[in-house]
């Protein structure tokens, strides 16, 4: 499995809900820095071994020990901060499109404010080299 800055695991242990984000780590480290996925507090360095893929064992049972990553497309904490990222780019908007909106109509943004929206989520997504 590949480790990243910014992933987020959830613990398998049954009735916890305790979530870490990876804050850092270098490929082939045997530990990774690791802080509270929702608050960022309670710093800590954890063995990588206890880091899975998966919430779930080989024979389809679920984990009792260690910490399962949770997909990014699912990690309320990345989907907020994405949509802080989106909300960040400004539209610039022209006489014609604010007539079109207030009229109930649909305005198509520009390749480049697209672009922009791109950039701006690209930046929040972990890299595969370790945080400084």
């Amino acid at each position: 499995m590949i480790i990243e800055c910014g992933q987020v695991f959830a613990s398998c242990r049954p009735g916890t809900h305790r979530r870490l984000r990876i804050q850092r780590y270098a490929p082939g480290d045997a530990s990774a820095f690791v802080v509270d996925a929702e608050t960022g507090h309670h710093p800590r360095h954890i063995l990588t071994r206890v880091l899975h893929p998966s919430p779930r064992l080989g024979n389809g049972r679920p984990r009792r020990t260690g910490y399962a990553l949770v997909p990014a497309a699912t990690n309320p904490v990345t989907l907020e901060r994405i949509e802080d990222a989106l909300r960040s780019v400004p539209i610039l908007l022209g006489p014609n499109a604010l007539e079109l909106l207030r009229d109930g109509g649909a305005v198509r943004l520009s390749g480049g404010e697209y672009t922009a929206m791109a950039r701006a989520v690209l930046e929040l997504l972990p890299s595969t080299a370790a945080a400084p």
